[in-house]
């Protein structure tokens, strides 16, 4: 038969065990990240869209670029280039020259 003594330290015991499984079946059940009543497959996540680039007003010469590189580049006609600088001379461009791409 069971002794009162040991049914007083068994009691306690059960109880220790029981919270240790409890604690592992949370643990390894996922923190409940999925939805109620679907399985395999996450749940979708919302896309963040960036906004558009801002085109740019100017653009720097370097080595190699002419007005029609320039017009190439970024899809503005060499003839709206030389309407936005005036005082450009397209024969003499500059490394390091800035040119206006846009009002």
């Amino acid at each position: 038969m069971v002794d009162q003594t040991q049914v007083r330290l068994l009691a306690p015991a059960a109880l220790v065990v029981f919270f240790i499984a409890f604690v592992v079946v949370v643990a390894t059940s996922g923190g409940g990240d999925e939805p109620v009543g679907r399985t395999g497959a996450a749940a979708p996540t919302a896309t963040v869209r960036k906004p558009a680039p801002r085109p740019r007003r100017t653009y720097v010469v370097r080595v190699g670029d002419n007005l029609q590189r320039i017009s190439d580049r970024f899809g503005i006609p060499v003839d709206d280039l030389r309407r936005l600088n005036p005082d450009l001379d397209p024969q003499a461009l500059g490394v390091g020259q800035r040119i206006r791409l846009r009002r």
